[in-house]
């Protein structure tokens, strides 16, 4: 069984092969345009976070993360980058699940409890 402490190694390993590197951060990001056949809906939701990730994506590449994402699909609504806040937020976020056909991200760790 895997232990906790050798899970983290390996998830460290692949986050520094995948992105630690400029050289791979083109490649990477062509696979995910080439997964997406066309533009996807995005939708993000905080789990249990800080910000941390979204501060990390916007400030910590060799590529503008947000011109990443309109080329792989169109942000629908995330809860940090939005101008709704609350009620109007969480309409929002409503609406994008009733139309269907969207990827949800989620940005934080997710409760066991």
């Amino acid at each position: 069984m895997l232990t906790r402490r050798a899970f983290l190694k390996k998830c460290r390993d692949i986050s520094v092969l995948l992105c630690g590197s400029s050289l791979l951060s083109q490649t990477v990001a062509e696979g995910f345009m080439t997964l997406a056949h066309g533009r996807l809906n995005l939708a993000f939701i905080f789990g249990q976070n800080c910000m941390g990730c979204t501060t990390s994506m916007l400030y910590g590449n060799d590529f503008d993360a947000l011109d990443f994402l309109d080329h792989f699909g169109r942000l629908e609504s995330h809860p940090g980058l939005s101008f709704s806040q609350g009620d109007s937020y969480l309409q929002q976020l409503e609406r994008v699940v009733e139309r269907g056909d969207f990827l949800l991200i989620v940005e934080g760790s997710i409760p066991s409890r």
